[in-house]
């Protein structure tokens, strides 16, 4: 019984996988994208797109041989030949580049290997550019004590108090 069980729970779970995988895949109106490179600018940028309404990461790519093969936040990271592959069959749309510290020369070459690529690249911005750019500094805004709190402020004064305090002597 313990074995049959145990087959029973496994083939159920693995069909409801199936199952959700198949909803996710036939609802979602999402771009499929590819993110080149798996550094840390890569981890954000998968993260900020796995909550996106607009977005949807499918292949995660690196030229780093060491991440190659390694499963990083839930996706196997491939080696950029998987670009050509997966653009040829459809399967991806646009390709984020993730190098926010790429020296001229270093994207240049990135960019003349994907000229080939029947898809759309977009480049993620380097920290310096979205900075002096104003886009982090125009948004930064004061900020009162209440809305920290998540409450409306106390009135700490009273005239009921007050007079009580008055007439205490």
């Amino acid at each position: 019984f313990g074995f049959l069980a145990f087959f029973l729970t496994l083939a159920v779970r693995f069909s409801l996988v199936l199952f959700l995988n198949w909803l996710e895949e036939g609802s979602s109106n999402k771009i499929p994208v590819a993110i080149y490179g798996a550094g840390a600018g890569g981890l954000q940028l998968l993260a900020a797109l796995r909550n996106s309404s607009d977005f949807k990461p499918v292949l995660l790519v690196d030229k780093d041989k060491a991440l190659q093969r390694l499963m990083i936040s839930g996706m196997r990271v491939h080696s950029p030949a998987a670009l050509n592959k997966y653009a040829d069959k459809g399967k991806i749309e646009e390709i984020f580049l993730a190098f926010p510290s790429l020296n001229q020369s270093q994207r240049s070459q990135v960019l003349n290997e994907l000229k080939d690529i029947d898809c759309k690249v977009s480049e993620l911005p380097s920290y310096e550019d979205i900075v002096r750019s104003g886009g982090v500094l125009r948004s930064l805004k004061p900020l009162e004590p209440e809305e920290l709190l998540g409450r409306k402020d106390v009135q700490l004064t009273n005239p009921e108090l007050e007079r009580q305090y008055a007439n205490a002597n």
